[in-house]
């Protein structure tokens, strides 16, 4: 009996310890460890991965296709029955857009020319610069025609003086009774004194084919004609302003009779500049012309297209080289 007890109190004994023990080890096991709750000096080094980091995605930035001009087809008169020089292929395109009135005012003074170097519209006003044969100075014509009224205005350049036979004006001639050209002319005021001096060259040695000086001898203005080679002709004309500096000027290259460059220049009008560089075919035509700014930026190219001999339209290009409008003959 007492051995029977004895191994019960043994056997109670057993199972207390080893609840004990499973609640230590329980709480052991669930309570944090003393280093993750210090703070760590050393934190653990990190295993690199051996595959390569993953490069960040760049989106292109698709841009907008640019918005063309769209071209513009008109209808108008090609004037072929006119020489390359009495009409530019610009100047076509500007009466094309020209009221009727307007448009057959400027087609009068064409007509009545021997050479058109310019003709430019400028808001409302169309500017023509023309040959003048029977001005012995400088032989130039500006003339404005106002589209609101259609009248016909002349812009005479500063060396248009009249020729006059009086007794303040002295004048020399050539020794030739048949030309009778004029070699120097003296103007006087009316309490005598020189008013200006012109003076004439004809010489094919001499660059300088006129020239006219004020009072205090200031170069007014001068015309110059250089030969570059036997076939080309460049000529000048410059016009003063009192301090000396150019005002206007105008420069026109001769490929035999044709023009090939011209540029006209006005310094109170910087606007009213303009280049005009042409080439010509085998057959004399006028195949191309480019139009530039004073400072000889592409403004407009104009390609006249031909058939049999005869002009049929005109090709506009922009500065870009974009075909933007073309002018067919009506």
């Amino acid at each position: 009996m007492k051995k029977s007890v004895f191994v019960g109190i043994l056997s109670a004994a057993a199972v207390a310890a080893c609840c004990v023990g499973f609640v230590i080890n329980k709480n052991a096991n669930s309570s944090p460890s003393p280093s993750s709750i210090a703070v760590q000096d050393n934190p653990p080094v990190q295993k690199v991965s051996n595959v390569s980091p993953k490069k960040p995605e760049v989106k292109e930035d698709i841009q907008a296709e640019p918005v063309l001009p769209k071209e513009v087809i008109k209808y108008g008169d090609m004037y072929s029955s006119l020489s390359n020089n009495q009409l530019p292929l610009s100047g076509i395109s500007v009466l094309v857009d020209l009221p009727e009135e307007a448009r057959e005012e400027v087609e009068n003074v064409i007509e009545s020319s021997k050479n058109i170097f310019m003709l430019k519209r400028i808001d409302k006003e169309i500017l023509l610069l023309v040959e003048n044969p029977s001005d012995s100075r400088h032989n130039l014509d500006l003339k404005e025609i106002s589209l609101e009224n259609v009248v016909v205005k002349n812009l005479p350049f500063s060396s248009h003086i009249a020729g006059d036979e009086t007794e303040r004006d002295i004048w020399e001639y050539e020794d030739n009774d048949d030309t009778k050209r004029p070699v120097k002319h003296i103007k006087y005021d009316d309490e005598s004194n020189i008013e200006y001096t012109e003076f004439w060259n004809y010489s094919s040695d001499e660059p300088v084919k006129y020239e006219i000086r004020d009072g205090e001898d200031r170069v007014i203005s001068i015309k110059k004609e250089t030969i570059d080679n036997e076939t080309s002709l460049r000529e000048e004309h410059i016009f003063y302003n009192k301090d000396g500096s150019t005002n206007r000027s105008v420069s026109i290259t001769y490929s035999g009779p044709d023009i090939t460059r011209f540029t006209y220049y006005n310094s109170e009008n910087p606007n009213e500049g303009i280049s005009i560089f042409s080439n010509y075919g085998e057959d004399g035509s006028k195949i191309k012309e480019t139009v530039y700014t004073p400072d000889f930026k592409v403004v407009n190219v104009y390609e006249a297209m031909y058939k049999d001999g005869v002009r049929t339209g005109i090709k506009v290009f922009d500065k870009e080289n974009r075909e933007v409008e073309k002018i067919l003959s009506k």
